[in-house]
């Protein structure tokens, strides 16, 4: 915890870490610590440290560093999702006003971006559809990979992920969830 505050410490002139996750390396007989960082884009959206933001925090850390310790800057890797949900509208309802204000609600869920390590609550979803006046039932939702193009190319099998019940999709704690264009990756229809 202290490493992750000072990161998240470090002055702006040095360049800003959006996310940081510091993991204990399994694999090292020593106290090394593997350090899990993004950025952010001129749009806000998550994106890699540049290595001029690695080497500067690599200076700032080893200012406070235990003697012992040896951390590993690393990027933490990007998963862009989309939800594709399906409504049943209040009979007296428009179907697409009705699927424009659950865009509207499910897009307010994620202005925050997730924490490295963070699950993706699938009931939370749920909860912010059936929280919108003129959804009547809600009928389905599904939480899909984007992939590729201008989204990660981090493949990550969501399915494999999802707790029994369906309710939670988990994430490696090297791994951050994003929904990278709310406007087009948030999809719903009104049956």
């Amino acid at each position: 915890q202290d490493y992750k505050a000072m990161t998240y410490a470090m002055p702006t002139n040095f360049g800003a870490i959006k996310r940081c996750s510091v993991i204990r390396d399994r694999n090292s007989l020593e106290r090394d610590l593997d350090l899990h960082i993004l950025s952010e884009d001129a749009l806000g959206n998550l994106t890699p440290a540049n290595i001029t933001i690695k080497n500067n925090l690599k200076t700032w850390l080893n200012q406070s560093r235990m003697i012992n310790d040896v951390v590993n800057i690393k990027d933490a890797k990007i998963v862009n999702f989309g939800v594709e949900y399906t409504v049943r509208p209040v009979p007296e309802a428009n179907g697409f006003d009705v699927v424009r204000l659950a865009n509207i609600a499910i897009r307010e869920l994620y202005v925050v971006k997730f924490e490295i390590g963070e699950p993706i609550i699938v009931s939370e979803i749920f909860r912010v559809l059936k929280s919108v006046p003129q959804v009547l039932d809600v009928v389905k939702i599904d939480v899909v990979t984007k992939l590729g193009g201008l989204y990660s190319s981090e493949a990550f099998d969501l399915k494999r992920n999802r707790s029994r019940d369906g309710r939670i999709i988990r994430i490696p704690e090297t791994h951050v969830f994003e929904v990278k264009y709310p406007e087009v990756d948030i999809v719903g229809t009104a049956i």
